[in-house]
């Protein structure tokens, strides 16, 4: 009786009813095992993947791009400066500061500046927030992948690079950083969506809020002193702002490698073409100085406790200036709106602003600008060449200016202007007292800046990178930004004094029966300082 063949589950039955192996054989038989590689072993897991490297590729591309568009607003900025301005410190070994040694038709001139701004500001896709901080909590809250942010707009980048660097130019008291913090998120955001890139260097849409954060590192550490400071801060920010839900640590340390490779190539783009066009950007923050080694000597802790609770001080000041003036421009603006039905207030109130901020320069020239050359007259002039008055005069009136384009709606930031007030104060401080110079700089500057930003860290790292300072001064600078967190106003609202919040209650109450079309993201920019 003929009976079926017998199947058996792996093989067949041959014909002498003995079992057969089947023939395929799997993959790891067929392959012996290779050695980990020692990414696999020790580094990080992302390091091995090609969507990794497209990343950083693009990362690359954009610190090439930022690193070129800051050499030339570095390049455009110092030659209408010395243009219109001259150049106000000259040799720091004979340059003598005084009051009123500026021009009375300056005014007009940073007026102008304010004008223009006031313009561009005219234009419907200009937008941006006014604080880095605020731009990163904005991308951080839209952490989706969509393909737009809000409040961020790729098409209104180029107006507020022009802004800024047209403002820069012609005598504004602010700095870069916010601007090109939100063109190099910008320009990520836009190469992100490019049909050529979507192409040939796809990335999966989960690491879009990362490449624009990266964006924004490559941009600041395109226009900071150092790279360093550059990418700590921004690090420090994300770290602070972004949700630890998701993976922190492999998405903090992919976009900590990429940011610091990506604002390298940037910082060496910016550095390299202003150091080949204008003599000026080439000249180094060199500390003419002594610098202290000890760190107990000549009682260093005591007084960067209390460098460090004048520069919380100043923060306060600041704070306080700000509320004023930005009071004051709403009114101003609110009146002009009601003057015409053009609703002129968003063109002129900046060009009101700029005539105080004239008026200043005239009274001392050094507070016009980023700052970057007075700091380097503060690093490398002697001790005892200028009254102690003259600094912190300096750095007072510089902190005025400073609230008043802030208020009055000038395109820029805070972060380089807030440390040249920091260091001219501590100047004045260190001629009046006899002090270390350096260290009274390093101190009150980094306590300042530590008590408006919470990067403090970040500015202490590049404070003593920036001067090359030795032990004594990193070791009063920790001091006193230490001193800055625990009685300033560092970590956002909680610390700040009741007349700011209370302010913003009766300007939402006031907006309900006013016009009031310009200023309004100010009082949000103020809830996430």
């Amino acid at each position: 009786m003929d009976q079926d063949p017998v199947t058996v589950s792996g093989g067949e039955k041959s014909e002498d009813n003995t079992i057969q192996k089947p023939q395929d054989v799997s993959l790891s038989q067929s392959i012996p095992p290779q050695r980990p590689s020692v990414l696999d072993s020790f580094g990080p897991s992302f390091a091995t993947d090609k969507t990794y490297w497209r990343f950083l590729s693009l990362s690359v591309l954009s610190g090439l791009l930022l690193g070129l568009l800051s050499s030339v607003q570095s390049i455009l900025v110092a030659y209408t400066l010395e243009l219109w301005r001259g150049n106000v410190y000259g040799d720091p070994s004979a340059t003598k500061l005084n009051f009123f040694a500026g021009q009375p038709w300056w005014i007009a001139v940073v007026s102008l500046g304010g004008l223009i701004t006031g313009l561009i500001q005219a234009i419907p896709c200009f937008r941006y927030p006014k604080e880095v901080h605020s731009l990163f909590g904005e991308i951080c809250v839209a952490g989706d992948g969509s393909s737009s942010f809000p409040g961020f707009y790729s098409s209104g980048a180029p107006a507020v690079f022009l802004s800024n660097s047209l403002g820069l130019a012609l005598g504004g008291t602010i700095g870069p950083e916010a601007a090109f913090a939100f063109l190099g998120a910008s320009l990520s955001h836009a190469i992100y969506y490019l049909p050529f890139v979507r192409t040939r260097y796809p990335l999966p849409t989960s690491d879009l809020r990362i490449f624009v954060l990266v964006g924004m590192s490559v941009a600041v550490a395109s226009i900071l002193p150092t790279p360093i400071m550059a990418v700590s801060l921004i690090s420090e920010l994300f770290t602070l702002t972004c949700s630890r839900d998701e993976g922190m640590g492999s998405v903090y340390l992919k976009f900590f490698v990429s940011a610091g490779i990506g604002g390298c190539v940037a910082f060496t783009v910016a550095v390299g073409i202003g150091v080949v066009t204008y003599d000026h950007l080439s000249d180094p923050y060199y500390v003419n100085l002594a610098v202290p080694t000890g760190i107990f000597a000549d009682f260093l802790p005591l007084k960067a406790i209390l460098l460090g609770l004048i520069g919380c001080f100043l923060g306060y000041v600041f704070l306080a200036a700000k509320l004023i003036c930005k009071r004051g421009a709403r009114r101003l603006s609110t009146y002009i709106n009601s003057l015409s039905e053009y609703k002129l207030g968003t063109i002129l109130t900046p060009a009101v602003g700029g005539i105080f901020v004239g008026i200043i320069a005239w009274i001392l020239p050094g507070t016009t600008g980023i700052g970057e050359e007075g700091m380097r007259f503060l690093a490398k002039s002697q001790n005892g060449q200028n009254e102690p008055v003259v600094f912190v005069s300096t750095g007072l009136l510089k902190l005025l200016s400073l609230a008043i384009c802030m208020s009055f709606g000038w395109t820029g930031g805070v972060i380089l202007p807030l440390l040249f007030v920091g260091s001219s104060v501590g100047a004045g401080i260190a001629e009046a007292a006899g002090w270390n110079r350096l260290l009274c700089m390093a101190c009150v500057g980094g306590s300042l800046m530590a008590s408006h930003m919470p990067a403090p860290f970040a500015f202490w790292a590049g404070l003593i990178t920036l001067y090359e300072t030795g032990l004594g001064v990193a070791y009063g600078t920790f001091i006193s930004i230490l001193v800055s967190l625990l009685f300033g106003v560092a970590f956002g609202t909680k610390q700040k004094f009741i007349l700011l919040m209370t302010s913003q209650q009766h300007n939402k109450r006031r907006s309900m029966y006013l016009n009031i079309s310009v200023y309004d993201d100010d009082d949000d920019d103020d809830n996430n300082n």
